[in-house]
C-alpha cells in the first residue's frame, strides 16, 4: 500500500501542476517493482496497478480550483529532522461537458481514518456520490504469487443534498470519488 500510496500523490501533484507539467513517465511498467508482475503461471496486479486503474476509470481531464480548508496533519522523522506530513492530500477534476465532479483522495496516514466534508455548493444540484478505494489488508499490504491483499472496492454514499457530503477515508488508502 505504501506504492499505491506514494503514486497517487505524485499523481496528484502532476494534476495539480499540470499548468507546467508537459509529461511524466512511469518505469518499470511489468516485473521487478513494475505494476504488473508476469510469471510462470500468470500475472500478478501490484497496488500501483490500481491506482492507475482507479485514476483512469475514475478522474476527469479538467483540473477544478479547489483547497482543504482543514487538513489533520502527522509528524515524520525524515534525515534527522521532523517534517508535518497532511493526512490528506487531493484533487479535483471534472470532465469536459460534463458537471460530474471527480476527487482524488489519498490519506497518507498509516493508521487513522479521516474525514472529509464537501461544500458542494447550490449552483449544480448533485444526486449520487460512489468512492471507489485502493485498499490493503493493512498499511503494509501488498500482491504477489498467491498473495491479494491490495484490491479496489466501491461504496455508494447517501447524504442528504442539502447539506455537505462527508467522506470518512480508510488509513492509508487511495481513493476517488464520484459526484454526480
Amino acid at each position: 500500500m505504501a506504492d499505491a500510496v506514494f503514486t497517487a500523490c505524485f499523481l496528484n501533484q502532476c494534476l495539480k501542476h499540470s499548468d507546467v507539467v508537459g509529461m511524466a513517465n512511469f518505469a518499470p511498467t511489468v516485473n521487478t517493482r513494475g505494476a504488473i508482475f508476469t510469471h510462470q503461471d500468470g500475472i500478478v496486479l501490484r497496488s500501483t496497478y490500481f491506482v492507475f486503474e482507479l485514476y483512469i476509470h475514475h478522474l476527469g481531464d479538467i483540473i477544478v480550483d479547489s483547497w482543504l480548508s482543514e487538513n489533520s496533519a502527522f509528524d515524520v522523522e525524515m534525515a534527522g529532522k521532523t517534517r508535518s506530513v497532511p493526512y490528506v492530500d487531493a484533487v479535483a477534476t471534472k470532465r469536459m461537458g460534463s458537471n460530474d465532479l471527480r476527487i482524488a483522495l489519498v490519506n497518507r496516514h498509516p493508521d487513522q481514518m479521516e474525514s472529509v466534508s464537501l461544500h458542494l455548493g447550490s449552483a449544480i444540484q448533485y444526486s449520487n456520490a460512489v468512492l471507489y478505494s485502493v485498499v490493503g489488508d493493512s498499511k503494509d499490504a501488498y500482491n504477489d504469487i498467491g498473495r491479494e491483499q491490495v484490491r479496489i472496492v466501491e461504496q455508494p454514499l447517501s447524504w442528504n443534498m442539502n447539506s455537505n457530503l462527508t467522506v470518512e477515508i480508510q488509513p492509508h488508502s487511495v481513493n476517488v470519488l464520484v459526484i454526480t
